[in-house]
């Protein structure tokens, strides 16, 4: 459980959450958000970080191919399918933009929506402290656009950031065509501060793109809670 004080939720940005889920891993060779981990799938597992952060996002789009999940999402795809996650965040804009995120019977965004937390979507071992972490740590505007995990070895991780709605919609629009690029040409723009993890979150940073991540995951599960009868194998 996550003992970190938390900013109060009424002075905290209001903070859509999008999760990429594309899936596909040529090294695992199956849809990695699909892996069960302790009986759960990796993006049902983040997605469940998301909603239990203390002030949950006004909306959550996922950006891949529709798929069942334990709690509501709003699917967007990225043209061309499998074009990239810079391609997919910038489909989850446009859909925030046209009002179509409402992912609990409503059909738009609020208006007062400020921030984007960015996410992939096959990291079983995120934790909702760590969201709300990255959602506090937003900068104020005039210092600088967002906030973004690195890890251990200082390296940025762009799919476990806090980025300001209007700085992403400025960088997309710099260009037509996002399909191929990366997240870090993205985010080239931006100007964003560096979040070490503390050291209760290094595990939140796995993610599953071997086998051998898989069986950290589960192992790492399975040492820290009782096994469960259909634990997988």
């Amino acid at each position: 459980m996550d003992t970190q004080a938390a900013t109060p939720a009424e002075s905290r940005p209001v903070w859509a959450a999008i999760v990429l889920a594309g899936g596909g891993s040529e090294r695992l060779g199956t849809d990695k958000t699909q892996v069960r981990i302790g009986g759960c799938t990796a993006l049902d597992r983040v997605l469940a970080a998301v909603q239990s952060t203390h002030a949950p996002p006004m909306a959550v789009l996922g950006v891949g191919a529709g798929r069942p999940t334990d709690r509501p999402v709003r699917w967007v795809r990225e043209e061309p399918p499998g074009s990239g996650p810079a391609c997919g965040v910038v489909a989850a804009l446009t859909a925030l933009d046209r009002g179509e995120s409402g992912t609990n019977g409503t059909t738009g965004t609020p208006p007062q929506v400020a921030v984007a937390v960015v996410l992939a979507g096959d990291l079983p071992m995120l934790s909702s402290g760590l969201i709300d972490r990255l959602v506090d740590a937003v900068p104020p505007l005039e210092r600088a656009d967002g906030v973004r995990l690195v890890d251990a070895d200082g390296r940025p991780q762009h799919l476990l950031g806090a980025y300001r709605l209007e700085a992403l919609r400025r960088s997309a629009g710099a260009r037509d065509d996002w399909a191929g690029a990366s997240m870090r040409a993205l985010l080239a723009p931006l100007t964003l501060l560096d979040l070490a993890p503390m050291a209760t979150e290094t595990l939140d940073l796995l993610d599953l793109d071997t086998p051998a991540d898989v069986q950290a995951a589960r192992s790492r599960l399975r040492a820290a809670q009782p096994r469960q009868p259909d634990e997988e194998r």
